[in-house]
């Protein structure tokens, strides 16, 4: 911690010193005067004014207007900026004046002259031939989240966000772009944004297509999230600081039976089976009545465990600047969460995050980049029993029935033969678990201009080395555990079971260290004459990635890649592009591993014709299309190693001698063959073509993009287990290419912005549909038609089909079909026998029509009115269904389940629900009976911020001054609801950690 905290002064003393003063002398000034307007001419007030050199600061009036002082003796700066705007800089030079009125232009998704950051360059949105979407880190700063990828959830049409876990300061998410993971780069680096914070990023773009990616080569492959930090502007020095602090609540938790029902319904699930009860009334009156609660305890284990609500704060100070010679931004993130649960050790995580980038103009042709970062996780959690690792306390509550056992009897604590676990004990003796995440992420890059040598020519070369070490230690032990007895008297006696344990020492329960080391060189030639307009790129790559985990297996991967990229435009109309990627992979048999990949895009900006010119619809219309090919790098075949799919691999099966055990003579060891070589396949590709258009429409109040897509995957890796004659034998199948599949769908995204008066609005909708096919696959050729893949969507689930329950006997013995999974009664779910064997059975398994969502969609609503402004964005998704899947809260069977509230309608109460059983399988079987429609809305974020007015900011010495509330997941909207599970993880709070609602309360200002 003294480490940090001297680096976060240092820090502070290096960017203050571009916040000096003046020297005290006279120095000759000017008034400035203007008026700020919006493009609809409508004045902005609030808009902030500075001048560079006298680091005097203004806010515009109720009309737009400003005064402010610069200086003469010395070319100075004025800098207009406001949230939502693009910056201007105007210079204060003898002959040069400001106008007299100035038009901020609104920041955009879509606009002509936005600059698009691009794989190794970066060109006008204008020029741009493929699908890309861009999102601004100030519109990202709303969310209150540990990960950066929260924030994007519903924001990008095509972006799909997923949530596994949400135990604080473990939580996993995957993003995925068209139905395919997405890579994330930061500054061009393929890495981790773990401990980014949005008010760090300069924008975030989405390329979603092949041709904004193929000069990444393999890596390129899939969809990629760019992501641009902060570097500074020009003459506009700026002292940021925002902190904010709350607290989150589950949005919901399940709902388990208290003993009394739960020993009724545990009752008739033995009657069901033919069985005696379990309890005897008497029993029953007592877990009612609670006459003797230690020997029929009733514990209402969530309530018991878990707390209303955890604490959650971060803050954030920045500090940015620049002139002609350098361009600076620095900050420092703080992030601490706590866990929910309310006995003994607490889970905690702390986060601490330096950021510092640099662009330095060493000479007239020669610029320097250094970007540093480093990040500090310290993490604390409840340990498990054993000292083995991390104590996930929602896995045993689902589990334990409120009659387990009791928690306490006197002071020993209690545990019993079939729920061993005490969570007192977990929680409060059983130690802690320490995790601490080391991140450092460090690249430097160097431009030379090279127009001295060839006018228009440049190099661009930067390195980077990027390091990850997470480390846990762990320190068990356990109090001691009593199991009760009873004796005839009725008395209890606790019998020890496990002693007491304390472990003096910590252990390493787990050491992961990541390194990626890259290294690029492009050589760049840009030229315009006339109407035409080239740009050229050369590049190559290599890439180093080390992953190594304490006692598992090390395997570097290596990458290279040489690309070309030309872009030609004629006449600012017309758009070609060509890319080629000569793309190796160390996957690869030795000598084979280089393939040459293409790609091709085209674009017409369809406004600049004259035969729209002067048109007051369409303001900005752009078609674009691409097409190309790539290679797919991150392969594997279940079961095979998949770096050496081209070597033979063999495994120890012990040693072989003559003699008899134990007295064995010159001992020879035996090897089993693993994998079988194989040298006859090529990398699996990907094709992808995409078409679209985007646009603005009414005078720029409408903003809009479509886009229509299609994947297709071949070449995919696989040994034929099952298509290939069985007289081929299987044993030794070699990898080979077989399997195709396909992707397609749309994407897009409406905005309507407009204003009146002091009244300003937006409101937006992104969507994507997605369908999916499998084409090739390897399968039984014998298969019948309805069990086949080939040719099905990739959505579908594959399930039996359910005719609802029995209702009675005569009902199955009429039917005279048998059901694999034991004796079927009524009140069992009765599935259709698809083939008519007169057997349901694994045969009997097809797509009877449920599938996956295939509408993904996200809004968003803008308004402000004077100093007040609010945000609202949501997410859903429609035209899809769910699988009621867990064992612990929907198909509850067995002997040692826990029930929750909705088997009070379990049949023959209702037919929500299928008869209680301990000895049956077959209601759990994967059917439709457990289908439901999986349409959901959220409320994903919402802020209502308030901006001091101009007097009271000046008072204070700041430039501007925000408070602001914050909330996350503040409403769902879903036929789930029902059943007290979340739509987006059904298994939230039961298997894992419930998903969170936030609250939080804040403040943001600059200096």
């Amino acid at each position: 911690m003294n480490i940090m905290k001297n680096l976060l002064i240092f820090m502070v003393l290096l960017a203050m010193q571009g916040f000096g003063a003046l020297n005290a002398q006279e120095v000759p000034t000017t008034t400035v005067t203007s008026r700020v307007v919006d493009e609809s001419g409508q004045p902005l007030p609030g808009v902030v004014v500075k001048s560079f050199n006298l680091k005097n600061t203004v806010l515009t009036d109720a009309a737009g207007e400003f005064s402010v002082q610069a200086t003469t003796a010395e070319a100075d700066h004025i800098v207009v900026s406001e949230t939502g705007y693009n910056l201007l800089v105007y210079s204060i030079v003898p002959g040069q004046e400001v106008p007299d009125e100035i038009t901020l232009i609104k920041t955009r998704a879509i606009d002509p002259r936005n600059e698009v950051s691009l794989p190794y360059g970066s060109l006008n949105s204008d020029r741009t031939v493929g699908a890309v979407s861009v999102i601004t880190g100030e519109e990202l700063e709303s969310f209150p989240a540990d990960n950066l990828l929260e924030a994007l959830m519903g924001r990008v049409p095509g972006l799909v966000i997923n949530q596994y876990d949400y135990f604080p300061g473990r939580e996993s998410l995957g993003a995925y772009i068209r139905g395919v993971g997405a890579a994330i780069y930061i500054d061009g680096v393929s890495r981790d944004l773990t401990g980014l914070n949005a008010s760090d990023v300069e924008k975030v773009e989405v390329l979603k297509d092949l041709s904004g990616r193929a000069v990444l080569g393999l890596s390129g492959a899939g969809p990629v999230i760019w992501i641009t930090t902060k570097k500074g502007n020009q003459y506009n020095r700026r002292i940021s600081v925002s902190a904010e602090t709350g607290f989150r609540n589950p949005t919901t938790l399940p709902q388990y039976l208290d003993a009394y029902n739960y020993a009724t319904l545990f009752n008739e699930a033995r009657e069901n089976d033919g069985l005696s009860p379990r309890y005897t009334q008497d029993e029953l009156d007592a877990y009612r009545n609670q006459s003797n609660p230690v020997r029929y305890p009733d514990v209402d284990y969530y309530d018991l465990y878990v707390k209303n609500s955890a604490p959650f704060s971060r803050g954030n100070i920045g500090f940015e600047g620049g002139d002609e010679r350098v361009n600076y931004y620095s900050a420092f993130n703080y992030l601490t969460s706590q866990g929910l649960e309310s006995v003994g050790e607490l889970s905690k995580n702390e986060r601490y995050k330096l950021l510092g980038n640099v662009d330095i103009r060493l000479n007239d042709f020669m610029r320097l980049g250094v970007n540093i970062s480093g990040s500090l996780n310290n993490q604390r959690f409840p340990n498990e029993g054993g000292g083995s690792g991390v104590f996930n306390m929602f896995n045993i509550l689902s589990q334990y029935p409120a009659n387990a056992h009791p928690v306490y009897f006197g002071d020993k604590l209690i545990i019993s033969d079939n729920y061993p676990v005490n969570v007192t004990n977990e929680l409060k003796y059983s130690g802690f678990a320490e995790g601490k995440i080391l991140n450092a992420q460090n690249s430097a890059s160097l431009a030379i201009d090279l127009n001295d040598v060839v006018e228009g020519l440049t190099l661009d070369a930067r390195a980077s080395f990027d390091v990850m070490n997470y480390i846990i230690h762990t320190k068990g032990g356990t109090e001691a555990l009593y199991r009760l007895e009873r004796t005839g008297t009725g008395a209890d006696t606790a019998i020890l079971v496990v002693p007491k344990e304390v472990d003096v020492d910590m252990s390493v329960g787990s050491n992961t260290v990541d390194r990626r080391t890259e290294a690029m060189t492009s050589l760049n030639y840009e030229k315009a004459s006339g109407k035409h307009s080239l740009l050229l790129n050369a590049i190559y790559y290599m890439a180093l990635h080390e992953w190594r985990v304490t006692s598992g297996d090390y395997q570097p991967d290596k990458l290279q890649d040489i690309s070309l990229r030309a872009n030609y435009n004629f006449d600012n109309k017309y758009t070609l592009e060509a890319d080629l990627s000569y793309t190796g992979s160390m996957r690869l048999p030795e000598g084979d591993r280089f393939t040459l990949f293409p790609t091709l895009g085209a674009s017409w900006i369809v406004s600049n014709e004259s035969f729209l010119s002067g048109s007051s619809l369409i303001d900005y219309l752009k078609l674009h299309t691409s097409f190309g090919v790539m290679g797919i790098g991150d392969f594997y075949l279940e079961g095979y190693n998949p770096y050496y799919l081209f070597q033979t691999l063999w495994s120890s099966a012990g040693s072989w001698g003559p003699g008899i055990p134990g007295n064995y003579a010159k001992a020879a060891s035996i090897y089993t063959i693993l994998q079988h070589e194989t040298t006859d396949f090529v990398l699996p590709k990907r094709r992808y073509f995409n078409a679209g258009m985007q646009g603005q429409l009414l005078d720029k109040s409408i903003t809009f993009e479509l886009n229509y897509f299609n994947e297709y995957n071949y070449d995919k890796i696989s040994n034929r287990l099952y298509s290939l004659p069985s007289l081929v034998g299987t044993e030794f199948l070699p990898a080979t290419n077989y399997g195709e599949d396909k992707r397609w769908g749309f994407d897009g995204m409406v905005q309507y912005s407009g204003s009146s008066g002091d009244f300003r609005y937006s409101a937006g909708l992104n969507a994507m549909y997605i369908r999916g096919k499998y084409l090739v696959v390897d399968e039984l050729v014998s298969l019948e038609e309805y069990r086949k893949l080939a040719g099905k969507d990739m959505d579908l689930f594959w399930i039996y089909h359910a005719e609802g329950l029995y209702q009675s006997e005569s009902e199955i013995t009429s039917r005279n079909v048998s059901q694999a999974w034991g004796e079927v009664k009524p009140g069992d779910i009765r599935y259709e026998d698809k083939n008519g064997d007169g057997a349901v059975d694994e045969k009997d398994v097809y797509t009877p029509g449920a599938h996956s969502p295939r509408l993904y969609y996200g809004l968003n609503l803008n308004l402000s009115y004077r100093q007040f402004s609010l945000f609202i964005a949501g997410q859903g998704v429609a035209d899809g269904d769910v699988l009621l899947s867990s064992d612990r809260y929907f198909r509850i069977n067995g002997t040692r389940q826990n029930y929750s509230e909705l088997m009070l309608d379990r049949w023959p109460v209702t037919d929500e629900f299928p008869r209680l059983t301990t000895t049956s399988n077959n209601n759990v079987q994967n059917s439709t009976f457990w289908v439901r429609n999986a349409a959901y809305f959220k409320i994903k974020n919402v802020e209502l911020s308030y901006r001091l007015p101009t007097t009271v900011s000046r008072s204070l010495s700041m430039a501007d001054a925000r408070v602001f509330l914050r909330g996350t997941n503040l409403l769902v909207l879903s036929g789930l609801n029902e059943y007290g599970v979340d739509p987006e993880n059904l298994n939230a709070g039961i298997t894992g950690y419930p998903v969170f609602r936030t609250y939080t309360a804040g403040v943001s200002f600059s200096f």
